[in-house]
């Protein structure tokens, strides 16, 4: 049981990696002109799908299931890994910038509408930096809570990207198509609801204990929360 749920964590891993479509319909709102979307979409991942499979491919090549969850933890101590570090360090730094300001947004939405407010001003900017604020503390907790890098992966992909990826798109679209009364293809039908009630509890339910069984081992093995001690391999 254990060897599986630790090797059951990679299907996390690839879930967490395509959750990213979690942001598009943000991204697409941003747009002045919202039908250049496809395009943008194509553009970007013609880009990013061969780099993410030359880089597994090449991992995998040169280490095989030796490849740390941590990628960057495989290189030698010199320049290059701190520039590659300093690189990666950007790219969290942007992440965090996309996928936080839609989520601030949100938020506030929500408490100006239960106060009455909006608008502007002081009490506007105020509100703002408490929000992001606030969001800011939870993401260092919870960097510090599991500061190992395979194991935070799997539980964002296990807790988040199932459902991105195997419950809401077929739920609403069956949904939506009930409340319109337009018929749904049979095969379409067999599809969707095989990702609702088959693929969904198993890699939401199955993904969150194999995560946090691992993460109970890495945390006897290396050191409780807020130990600053990030082990020998992440």
């Amino acid at each position: 049981a254990g060897s599986f749920l630790s090797r059951y964590n990679n299907v996390s891993a690839f879930l967490f990696a395509y959750q990213g479509q979690s942001v598009f319909l943000e991204m697409m709102a941003e747009m002045r002109d919202h039908s250049e979307w496809p395009k943008a979409l194509w553009f970007g991942q013609s880009i990013m799908i061969p780099c993410y499979a030359i880089t597994a491919g090449v991992g995998y090549h040169l280490l095989g299931d030796s490849v740390p969850g941590f990628l960057p933890a495989a290189l030698p101590n010199n320049a290059a890994k701190t520039f590659i570090n300093l690189l990666l360090c950007f790219h969290v730094l942007v992440a965090y910038l996309v996928h936080n300001q839609p989520l601030c947004q949100g938020i506030e939405e929500i408490l100006n509408k239960r106060r009455g407010g909006g608008g502007g001003g002081a009490a506007s900017s105020l509100q703002h930096f408490f929000v992001s604020s606030a969001l800011l503390l939870s993401a260092w907790l919870v960097a510090n809570l599991v500061p190992f890098f395979s194991e935070l992966v799997g539980i964002l992909g296990a807790a988040f990207g199932s459902p991105i990826l195997l419950f809401y798109p077929p739920f609403f679209f069956l949904k939506g198509m009930a409340a319109k009364g337009y018929p749904v293809p049979m095969y379409h039908e067999v599809i969707l609801k095989t990702c609702l009630y088959v693929f969904f509890p198993i890699t939401f339910f199955v993904g969150i204990v194999a995560s946090f069984n691992e993460l109970a081992n890495r945390w006897a093995e290396e050191g409780s929360p807020f130990d600053c001690n990030l082990g020998s391999r992440s």
